[in-house]
């Protein structure tokens, strides 16, 4: 991607060049110096440009221990914004869950105007209505906004400064989020600016969305031009009482080239040990963990090695093409569903269990949603199901729910084209569709999702994975679910896929949930017949 570096120096020269000023603590009154981290997220940020020029990047994730310089990084991209991206009626808005948060941001950018004779020269302070004003051009402002107060539909942002997003806990932080996402849809080039610390998950829906996403983009489960996220943090197996570890965490670590002095860190590291209490804290802050993490279980990059020799998200082939090239016609298949109704995906997973020795499992996945909920969904979820439906890897049914015709009518065209055994379902909502396949001489299994019925499965697709034994040629949906994947356990060794919550968690398993019940259906017990499988006895 392009970098323009007239951009790069603009921003830079705004930063540094004695126009902004600190407002507080030992570096009052003293220039803005650009850390590394901060050079690098402003030279990112403004300086790529798209094929018309213009900035690239729409939304910003940027995650990062506390006392990291956040506020004073967000006050002074707000400030450049009002005053330097050349938008006519440009208006800023740093926003909060609370009144009292939103204010932190503002009464930094507040005191760097203050403090800089040219931005004074400008700019108009109103602490009254924590507004700043252009001075010759009244219809641009800069203003603190919260969850917590009146927002309407009417906002125009230009520039969204999202303060603290793991705060954003409650219902009208949702609706805050949404009115500020959409108001931006008529400015040529927004940006929405999203800066924070880690949060707990459960209580952090908004947030964790993105730092999934932010993570899904690293690991290449999703692409988007327009979304950059940085996420600053110790990672699995780094060891937390470790200095390195904090240093790591930490960008503006003195070390690192920055401002935050080691023996800060040490402070707060003396009081955690001296109380175990307050080490969720101090993770969480200073090393950037987030709290009641449920880790994903699947290696992607190991799932990903399943390809089989094609990659869906590459090869522009579709399930025909596999038939033909992995030569499935007329083989011995089982059908795993998991169906939903409005807001899940519904899934159809046809299993293709090995006929030799050594050969693969082969799967061939297929996804529905509801037309009228993709929008909706994609917005919410952050993930590209529109997308996903242009190249066939979901299907999208009319209306507001799930037609579970178009799953019938792809189950029959299974039973033309292979030696289908069995239909696993879900017992919930499954009767719909069950009682009419019975009719016409499909065989239906209902499988209770207990941990009883899904520890046999789910031990097997976690062993067949990491032994290379899947072939699923890296459908893009599949792929994602997999890289959602958690377990629960019952305490006796036994596990089954945790499905999220779907009012506060963007992860789905749907296929895997699907493919689980399909491989409920292979006996790996007993002696395999001439086809080198075979089934549970019904």
């Amino acid at each position: 991607m392009p970098i323009d570096q007239a951009r790069v120096s603009d921003v830079f020269r705004f930063f540094e060049n004695s126009i902004l000023k600190h407002g507080k603590g030992e570096w009052a009154g003293k220039d803005f110096l650009l850390c590394p981290w901060q050079r690098e997220v402003l030279r990112d940020v403004f300086g790529t440009v798209d094929e018309d020029g213009r900035r690239q990047y729409q939304t910003v994730y940027i995650e990062v221990p506390k006392k990291n310089g956040k506020s004073e990084t967000a006050a002074g991209i707000a400030l450049y914004m009002l005053l330097m991206d050349n938008e006519p009626g440009a208006e800023i808005y740093s926003a909060a869950s609370t009144q009292n948060q939103a204010g932190a941001v503002f009464r930094v950018a507040a005191d760097m105007v203050r403090r800089s004779p040219m931005l004074n020269h400008y700019l108009k302070v109103l602490p009254s209505t924590y507004r700043i004003m252009k001075r010759d051009e009244p219809l641009a402002f800069y203003a603190a906004i919260s969850a917590d107060g009146d927002v309407q539909d009417g906002v125009n942002p230009h520039c969204v400064i999202a303060d603290e997003l793991h705060r954003w806990k409650t219902a009208k932080g949702l609706d805050l989020w949404e009115i500020l996402e959409r108001g931006t849809l008529t400015r040529r080039h927004p940006l929405v600016f999203a800066i924070t610390t880690a949060g707990v998950q459960d209580e952090s829906p908004l947030c964790y969305r993105y730092h999934n996403y932010t993570r899904q983009i690293e690991d290449g489960v999703f692409e988007d031009a327009h979304f950059y996220g940085r996420i600053w943090s110790a990672d699995k197996g780094d060891d937390w009482k470790d200095p390195e570890t904090w240093i790591k965490a930490n960008p503006s670590h003195e070390k690192n080239g920055g401002f935050l002095k080691h023996s800060s860190l040490q402070k707060q590291f003396t009081k955690a040990v001296n109380d175990p209490a307050q080490v969720p804290e101090f993770k969480r802050y200073h090393l950037d963990i987030w709290g009641q993490h449920a880790e994903s279980v699947i290696d992607i990059e190991r799932w990903a090695e399943n390809h089989g020799g094609y990659d869906l998200r590459k090869d522009p082939i579709g399930a025909d093409d596999l038939i033909g090239l992995w030569g499935l016609a007329e083989k011995h298949c089982i059908a795993g569903v998991d169906l939903s109704s409005t807001t899940d995906l519904t899934a159809l997973v046809l299993l293709f269990p090995p006929v030799e020795d050594g050969d693969q499992y082969t799967i061939l996945p297929f996804f529905w949603m509801p037309e009228a909920r993709v929008r909706e969904r994609e917005l919410r979820d952050k993930v590209p199901y529109s997308q996903w439906i242009k190249r066939g890897f979901i299907i999208a049914t009319p209306g507001e729910s799930i037609d579970y015709r178009s799953v019938g009518a792809k189950l029959r065209w299974a039973r033309e084209l292979f030696e289908l055994h069995e239909v696993m379902l879900d017992p919930w909502n499954s009767r719909q569709l069950s009682t009419g396949l019975i009719d016409e001489g499909f065989t239906c299994v209902e499988l209770r999702q207990g941990f009883q019925s899904l520890s046999g499965p789910t031990k097997l697709l976690l062993s067949l994975y990491l032994d290379r034994k899947l072939r699923h040629a890296n459908h893009p949906v599949l792929y994602w679910n997999a890289s959602c994947l958690s377990l629960k356990n019952d305490g006796n060794d036994n596990i089954r896929p945790a499905k999220p919550d779907r009012s506060r968690d963007s992860k789905r398993i749907d296929g895997i949930a699907a493919l689980v019940n399909a491989l409920s259906r292979i006996d790996t017990g007993i002696g395999k017949t001439e086809a080198g499988f075979s089934f549970v006895a019904a």
